[in-house]
């Protein structure tokens, strides 16, 4: 009778361990699992900011941004590529600063009756944004920022074009009075330039203007993000 307790004993205590070490060998499973998809991660993440910003020079990023933004402005219908301008979608190794300028529009001497107000102000914010990036402008920016030295160029970086500002600049109206504008680029100290001596510019031609009686920078230079690292 007791060998058979003895018996009935050990066949329970062997079972209990096997299920002991199967509980145990599961939860380690579990915690390889997680902490190995967690390693997985990281590396991806890494990998993806390095073949995005550190395998890329100062130079190509730049080139990205020009390319992107043109593409976005431009769309190939050829190319399935949908792209988004590079203030929406936040390159790595890119910065974006932007400011915000107040308009008020010359309306006192509209008193033919079919004129059509809100096409006349459509008009006037077209041809204010035409007149932020003429090619007189940022032919004269581009070589005033070219003229500078910034800590967080590379040596080897290249001047800009009048064409690179072109496509370096987001711009956009809301409601009735205000225009926002951006300059997407590699250098923090650069774009913030850039957007200052786009509204000295800007306003020097606006002076004598008939179309638009008050104008002035209501906000701005401001960093909106910056993923340059530097």
């Amino acid at each position: 009778m007791e060998e058979w307790i003895d018996e009935k004993e050990r066949k329970f205590d062997i079972k209990q361990c096997i299920l002991y070490i199967f509980d145990h060998i599961a939860l380690m499973l579990i915690a390889a699992v997680l902490l190995g998809g967690a390693l997985f991660g990281y590396s991806y993440y890494k990998a993806k900011k390095d073949n995005n910003s550190e395998s890329k020079s100062q130079n190509e990023i730049l080139d990205d941004i020009v390319f992107q933004n043109h593409e976005a402005a431009f769309p190939d219908p050829a190319n399935k590529t949908k792209y988004r301008d590079t203030e929406k979608s936040r390159l790595e190794g890119t910065c974006v600063v932007r400011a915000t300028v107040f308009l008020d529009y010359n309306l006192e001497d509209v008193n033919n009756p079919n004129v059509n107000i809100a096409s006349l102000i459509d008009r006037y914010q077209r041809d204010a944004f035409t007149t932020l990036v003429s090619i007189e402008s940022l032919e004269s920016i581009a070589n005033e920022v070219n003229s500078k030295s910034y800590s967080d160029l590379d040596e080897n970086h290249r001047d800009l074009t009048n064409e690179d500002i072109r496509w370096m600049v987001s711009a956009s109206s809301s409601g009735v009075n205000y225009m926002f504008y951006s300059v997407t680029d590699v250098s923090i100290e650069r774009a913030k330039d850039i957007v200052s001596l786009m509204y000295e510019r800007f306003s020097e031609k606006l002076k004598g203007s008939v179309e638009f009686k008050t104008y002035k920078l209501d906000g701005g230079p401001s960093v909106y993000y910056d993923l340059t690292d530097a």
